[in-house]
């Protein structure tokens, strides 16, 4: 939080994000939302087009990429978002070579925070003082399958309603797991990632990809697991396969 703000956001101002689930994600929207910033998600597989008209309908000033794929997405189109002022890298690697002064790592980011910290201890409880339930956390923008992405607005207000009502009808609580796999930029991924288990104290599990989500849960074997249609059809096809294959002893046990 304090990084960001050090690098010149203020609250209602805008935090794109643009990468797979990791630690970092979540780290970047509960920064900004301390500030009263707002965090817009943009999925990791759209080309620099769709990504260009996201970010630059929600009038993004930072922008969060986890490495120099979704880095050249923004630069290739540059020339249409002159609101976008800074870059934060995830991952390191292949950062030279771009405009000075564009670009920084994550690390970096923290490690003003950490300096800010250091000179006023209680900054993070004065600015969150500031803030109220109805200022806006998130905008959601649709995939754009039927036209241009629309974006949603939630607020806070909307975040602790959703993570109340997850919690209230599934009973989740401390000591539960689950495995964060489908994109962030999603609300229902949203709830079960970050809204859920910030209210209940539950442990959250990151997937490797989307290709590996049958050896990640075999891997972390969580309590709760959120699948869409295609992920169950993905697994079925993937059991037939292994039945068609199987010996008849095995087939019959």
């Amino acid at each position: 939080a304090l990084g960001f703000r050090a690098l010149g956001l203020a609250p209602k101002g805008h935090v794109g994000i643009i990468s797979e689930n990791r630690i970092e994600w979540v780290l970047s929207q509960m920064g900004a939302g301390v500030l009263g910033a707002v965090t817009v998600g943009v999925y990791p597989t759209s080309p620099s087009n769709e990504v260009a008209y996201v970010l630059d309908h929600a009038d993004c000033a930072i922008v969060v990429c986890e490495d120099q794929e979704q880095i050249d997405k923004v630069v290739e189109a540059r020339a249409d978002l002159p609101k976008v002022k800074k870059i934060i890298a995830l991952e390191n690697r292949g950062l030279a070579g771009y405009e000075p002064g564009l670009v920084m790592t994550f690390d970096e980011v923290e490690a003003l925070g950490r300096a800010e910290y250091e000179k006023n201890p209680g900054l993070v409880d004065e600015l969150m003082r500031e803030h109220s339930l109805s200022d806006i956390a998130l905008l959601i923008y649709t995939s754009g399958s039927t036209g241009k992405p629309k974006g949603a607005m939630l607020s806070f207000r909307n975040i602790r309603a959703g993570a109340n009502g997850l919690l209230d009808r599934y009973g989740i609580g401390q000591g539960w797991t689950t495995l964060s796999y489908l994109p962030l930029c999603h609300v229902a991924e949203q709830a079960t990632t970050i809204f859920g288990p910030l209210y209940s104290g539950s442990q959250v599990n990151f997937g490797e990809s989307l290709r590996t989500v049958q050896e990640d849960l075999r891997e972390v074997a969580p309590m709760t697991f959120l699948g869409v249609p295609r992920i169950w059809e993905k697994m079925h096809s993937g059991i037939r396969v292994k039945m068609y294959e199987a010996r008849p002893v095995q087939k019959w046990l």
